[in-house]
């Protein structure tokens, strides 16, 4: 794919191509723009975002809010700890969002008993979310499964999201744990 645009006076050219790549380009008087996609080279960017940035979602920081400590694992993502029948555990994500509708993603894998113990999204800035309630809708998950939530970011500033994992009061099954990444 060619975009070329040409320039008598000086200005701005946005290129756009493939939908969501884009090129932002200042050129003087009688300058030929000319660029061809080719991954991120030569000043393309994914595009969204708006004030030239390109990472909506930024500052991202862990922690262990309740029931013991998420541990980093090699493949970058946090594995709950052990908890007792009947326990709750859960992470906190906390982001920066440098612009308005932007958006957060998590991958969510549990390996538990099915149908009784769970791990889940919280709501946007929702502390109190638990396995019943205040979860992100399609994130409270079971058994062997895995699943990726992309949370609605409507405006910007400081937000979280926690990740948990709650047991029921009997039986255990599978690894007995959930993994939780943030995707870019």
């Amino acid at each position: 794919m060619r975009n070329a645009a040409r320039s008598d006076s000086y200005g701005h050219a946005v290129y756009v191509a493939s939908g969501s790549k884009r090129r932002d380009t200042t050129a003087g008087e009688g300058v030929e723009l000319d660029s061809r996609l080719s991954g991120d080279a030569g000043g393309w960017r994914d595009g969204g975002g708006g004030g030239g940035s390109t990472t909506p979602i930024s500052n991202i920081t862990y922690s262990s809010v309740s029931g013991g400590t998420w541990t980093l694992q090699s493949n970058d993502s946090r594995r709950s700890p052990t908890i007792s029948h009947g326990g709750l555990t859960k992470a906190r994500v906390s982001f920066t969002s440098t612009t308005a509708n932007a958006s957060i993603t998590v991958q969510l894998e549990v390996s538990s008993e099915s149908g009784y113990d769970y791990a889940f999204v919280s709501q946007l800035d929702n502390s109190s979310a638990t396995s019943s309630s205040g979860y992100y809708s399609g994130s409270r998950i079971s058994g062997t499964s895995t699943v990726v939530v992309t949370i609605p970011v409507s405006t910007p500033g400081d937000h979280f999201i926690d990740i948990g994992y709650q047991k029921d009061d009997s039986a255990s099954s599978g690894s007995d744990c959930a993994w939780f990444t943030v995707i870019p």
